[in-house]
C-alpha cells in the first residue's frame, strides 16, 4: 500500500492540485497482477497547460507551410529533419514504485527538483492533472549531444544565479524568469544500480519543446553559411580547420534564436508528431516519440489582384 509520505510527495510534485481522497493506491510491483493501479482522487480534468506557448505548425499537407492571409505571403519548408527516440514513460502514480515500473530510486530527489514548479505539459501541451500526469525517463547517452550541452549549460546558469540571489523577492523574480527560460526542466541523475558514468534524464513531455531543433540537428540538411570575421574574408578557422566560404556550413538548428512558436520567413518550427503509449495493462513503460523540425522560408508573394480575383470567384 502506498504510504502517506508517498501521497504527500506526489501532491507536492509539479503543484499537484487534484483532490486526493483517503483511498490508497494499489502497489503494482514485480509479480503483481497486470492491472491498472487505482489512483487516489481518480483522473483529473484535462486542461490546457499554463504558459505552454508552443503550437503544432504542421498542416494536413504534412509540412509547416502556411499562408499569411493579411499579407499574401506564402511560406514553404526549405529543409526539414525528423528523428525518433526511445524512452520510458511513467505516471506520477508510479513515482514510488521500484524499477522498471516506477521511479523509486529518484523519487526524493525529484521532489526537491520539481517542487513548486508548474507542470510543463504533456506531449500535446495539455495537462491531465493529478496522478495521470506523465514523466519521461531516457538514458543520458541516448539524448543528442547538443541537448545534453544545453541542459548542462542551463544547470550551470541556475547554480550561479542561486548563489547571487539572497533577497526573497529577488528569488521569486528569478524563479519566474527561470520558468520562462526553461531552466530546471530536466533532472539528470546517476542511474540506479549502474556504473558511475551511467546517467538518466527525467522530464515532463512538454519540457522537450524548449529544445526540439537540438534533438534533430545532427546529420540534418538545415545548413547555412558560417559567419566570417569580415565581409572580405575568404576563409576562416573552425575547430582548427581552415575552411573557405564555399565549404563552411553551420547547422541552422543549433541556433535556438531562430526557433519560434510562430510561422514566418526564416523561422524554425517543430512538433512531436508521433508518440506511442505504453501498455500499462501489460506492465510496460517503454515508448517512442518522433520529432519533426522545419525551417520555413518565403516562397512567393501573391499579387493583390490575383488574391482579389480568387475571392471574387468564391
Amino acid at each position: 500500500m502506498a504510504s502517506t509520505l508517498a501521497t504527500a510527495l506526489l501532491c507536492s510534485l509539479f503543484l499537484l492540485n487534484s483532490p486526493v481522497t483517503a483511498q490508497e493506491s494499489i502497489n503494482v510491483g514485480f509479480g503483481s497482477p497486470a492491472k491498472e493501479p487505482a489512483r487516489p482522487g481518480g483522473p483529473g480534468a484535462t486542461t490546457a497547460t499554463k504558459d505552454f506557448r508552443w503550437k503544432n505548425p504542421f498542416t494536413s499537407s504534412g509540412d509547416g507551410s502556411a499562408a499569411a492571409a493579411s499579407s499574401g505571403i506564402l511560406l514553404k519548408p526549405s529543409c526539414s529533419a525528423t528523428r525518433s527516440f526511445k524512452a520510458h514513460q511513467y505516471l506520477l502514480d508510479d513515482l514510488k514504485e521500484a524499477p522498471p515500473l516506477g521511479l523509486g530510486p529518484y523519487a526524493d530527489r525529484l521532489k526537491t527538483f520539481f517542487q513548486g514548479r508548474e507542470y510543463p505539459g504533456s506531449w500535446d501541451g495539455l495537462d491531465p492533472h493529478g496522478y495521470d500526469r506523465n514523466v519521461v525517463l531516457m538514458e543520458w547517452d541516448d539524448v543528442p549531444g547538443a541537448v545534453r550541452a544545453w541542459i548542462d549549460e542551463q544547470a550551470q546558469q541556475k547554480k550561479k544565479e542561486k548563489e547571487k540571489t539572497d533577497d526573497e523577492e529577488k528569488k521569486k523574480a528569478e524563479k519566474k524568469k527561470e520558468d520562462r527560460s526553461g531552466k530546471g526542466l530536466f533532472a539528470v541523475y546517476r542511474k540506479a544500480r549502474a556504473p558511475k558514468d551511467h546517467k538518466v534524464v527525467i522530464f515532463a513531455p512538454g519540457a522537450i519543446y524548449e529544445t526540439l531543433p537540438l534533438w534533430v540537428a545532427k546529420d540534418s540538411d538545415c545548413k547555412s553559411m558560417c559567419p566570417f570575421p569580415s565581409p572580405r574574408s575568404r576563409s576562416a578557422t573552425f575547430d582548427g580547420i581552415m575552411l573557405s566560404k564555399r565549404t563552411c556550413l553551420e547547422d541552422t538548428l543549433l541556433d535556438l534564436s531562430k526557433y519560434t512558436p510562430e510561422v514566418g520567413d526564416g523561422a524554425v518550427v517543430g512538433w512531436v508528431t508521433e508518440h506511442t503509449t505504453p501498455s500499462r495493462a501489460k506492465q510496460e513503460r517503454e515508448m517512442q516519440f518522433t520529432i519533426r523540425v522545419e525551417r520555413l522560408n518565403l516562397a512567393e508573394a501573391v499579387p493583390e489582384s490575383s488574391s482579389s480575383k480568387v475571392r471574387d470567384e468564391l
